[in-house]
């Protein structure tokens, strides 16, 4: 505190007094980050959400995932995605594609995406509108009915049926990033 004082006063070199306010802000920022860290442990134990993903979501990277557990038509499991403020699973890559068949503990179970198309006519397109690319992966098509056809996935099938028929659906959307702990599905068991 003295040498505070004599930098103010001018009995002291300028680099000195540099020297000292550097000190200064490191230790103020070092008592923040550790102000921080106490104040999350202390929020996470008072019972508030310290996951990345609602309960009974699966974390995968830096997406969340929904196995519903309700049949439901494709347009009505899309509006449950969306009431759950998520999308349809959309397959952006193969590594996710890979995760995503070996997550289901439901493999006896057909689960919906967001990928469909309208009869012969168009091509297939994502729920967002954006267009599927074959490299991702093949499915049989069921035939080129004029009626809308969507996509599901069934352990590590494939395939496409009329978008009134009963399935479950796989909802995502991003990790919160408003949370301080990444915690993985395995964690929490």
């Amino acid at each position: 505190m003295l040498s505070f004082f004599l930098c103010i006063l001018g009995s002291r070199s300028r680099s000195s007094c540099w020297q000292l306010a550097a000190m200064v802000i490191g230790v103020i920022c070092l008592s923040s980050v550790v102000a921080t860290g106490v104040l999350a442990v202390l929020f996470c134990f008072q019972g508030y959400k310290c996951t990345p993903c609602p309960e009974t979501w699966l974390q995968y990277g830096e997406n969340c995932y929904y196995f519903s557990k309700e049949w439901k038509t494709w347009q009505e499991s899309k509006a449950r995605c969306s009431a759950l403020e998520s999308r349809f699973l959309k397959i952006e890559s193969k590594k996710e594609l890979v995760k995503i068949l070996f997550s289901q503990s439901y493999g006896s179970y057909s689960f919906w995406t967001g990928l469909s198309h309208n009869g012969s006519e168009g091509p297939w397109l994502w729920e967002d509108g954006s267009a599927f690319s074959t490299d991702l992966f093949q499915f049989q098509e069921t035939s080129s009915r004029p009626f809308l056809e969507c996509v599901w996935l069934q352990g590590s099938n494939i395939g496409t049926a009329q978008c009134g028929e009963y399935k479950f659906c796989i909802c995502e959307k991003m990790v919160d990033p408003a949370v301080i702990e990444q915690v993985n599905y395995s964690d929490r068991q």
